[in-house]
């Protein structure tokens, strides 16, 4: 993954938490999802290549100062507190 490839990654799972973007998880992979929730919350740290969604993987090409400030902007957003979130659960762990 390129550097411009990971800024974009990280955009998005801001994107979800500010209702911009949407993560389409399966019915099976939400039922695992509560299944395992607190055994992955509970985890120190993920491990290396663990499983992402499909809306974050990135191979495309984006331009370095676009993307950084489109990430800038997002962080910013999300510094001004709680009530900038749109979603109230992670859509994995949701019913």
């Amino acid at each position: 993954m390129s550097v411009n490839q990971m800024l974009s990654h990280c955009v998005s799972p801001i994107a979800v938490g500010l209702g911009t973007e949407t993560l389409k998880i399966p019915f099976p992979m939400r039922m695992l999802g509560r299944m395992m929730k607190n055994k992955w919350l509970n985890t120190p740290e993920l491990k290396k290549n663990s499983p992402t969604a499909e809306e974050f993987i990135r191979t495309e090409h984006y331009e370095f100062e676009t993307i950084k400030n489109e990430l800038t902007q997002k962080v910013q957003k999300l510094g001004k507190g709680f009530q900038v979130i749109q979603i109230e659960t992670h859509p994995f762990w949701e019913n």
